[in-house]
């Protein structure tokens, strides 16, 4: 499968339009930049989504055998450990 880091900021979206085959995450878990988060299926290739960027899961806005069309949300980060980019010094 190819590998797609696609999205930014808080959200890791659809590369393509194609159908979800595959979850590789769950709300609460945390991830690394570039972690696969999705594998979508399109014209007989799986391709999977990555973090944009390092955090925690806080959604998951799609599921297995659903259709998704390029720039769609799939899934929505936090920052790790419940960190506040605001007052974070």
């Amino acid at each position: 499968p190819s590998a797609r880091a696609n999205g930014e900021g808080d959200h890791a979206l659809a590369p393509m339009h194609g159908v979800v085959v595959a979850l590789s995450v769950k709300p609460g878990d945390e991830v690394a930049e570039g972690d696969t988060l999705v594998i979508l299926e399109a014209m007989k290739m799986e391709n999977q989504v990555c973090a944009p960027r390092a955090g925690k899961i806080s959604q998951l806005l799609c599921q297995i055998g659903a259709s998704v069309v390029l720039g769609q949300v799939l899934v929505e980060l936090e920052p790790a450990g419940g960190e506040n980019p605001i007052n974070s010094s």
